[in-house]
């Protein structure tokens, strides 16, 4: 069985990836990614059928001259009329499925995330996560790690996921901060490296006395 220690571990690292990416983002790529590997719905099928009608009917009414061909020209523009008010509902339809399916999702990523550590505070808030030595520290200290229902001399689980979160939010900042440091660094030498290249490619210009001699001979 996992243990306390590990689980709260796994939840914050998960959270805060969550946080990173962002839930609209998860959303679109799942949505998308359900929309690929599930069995289209009755209306999906429709609507890349109508799409499919759609563009065969703007082709053939750009091939059809409105002078010569009027009445096909007419009947195709009105078919073309017909067919986007027809794709706007589906569309609306679809719209209105991807906001129920986002819906469900931020929900349960809101259980598995904020959800889980409330979960966790109540569920574990007498059980030790770890022990700690004694006589180290002030009596206030080891009351705070025990925070709020914790045997004493141990650290309990909101203090484990305070100081968890607290690390890695510090990790999070100091890979960014890196690697924006590194784009920085980069766009520089690259900068530095091109200019000197072009100084490098201009041409010599002569000197105006030997300019003269050439024209004299």
């Amino acid at each position: 069985m996992i243990s306390l220690l590990v689980l709260v571990l796994l939840v914050v690292v998960f959270s805060r990836a969550i946080s990173i990416i962002g839930k609209d983002t998860i959303c679109d790529a799942l949505w998308s990614l359900y929309l690929r590997i599930a069995p289209p719905s009755p209306t999906l099928r429709t609507l890349r059928a109508k799409q499919t009608r759609a563009r065969q009917v703007h082709a053939e009414r750009a091939a059809t001259s409105a002078k010569d061909e009027f009445a096909r020209w007419a009947k195709l523009d009105r078919e073309a009329g017909k067919l986007r008010t027809e794709i706007d509902v589906l569309q609306s339809s679809l719209v209105s499925s991807k906001t129920s399916f986002n819906g469900v999702l931020k929900v349960t990523l809101f259980a598995l995330t904020t959800g889980a550590k409330l979960w966790l505070r109540f569920w574990y808030r007498k059980t030790p996560v770890f022990w700690v030595p004694p006589g180290v520290w002030p009596s206030y200290v080891y009351w705070f790690l025990a925070f709020s229902s914790a045997p004493r001399g141990s650290v309990s689980v909101s203090s484990w996921l305070f100081v968890v979160d607290w690390s890695v939010s510090l990790i999070e900042y100091l890979v960014t901060d890196i690697y924006k440091e590194f784009i920085i660094t980069s766009k520089d030498s690259s900068s530095a490296t091109s200019e000197s290249e072009s100084k490098t490619k201009q041409p010599e210009v002569p000197k105006s006395s030997e300019k003269i001699e050439e024209i004299k001979n």
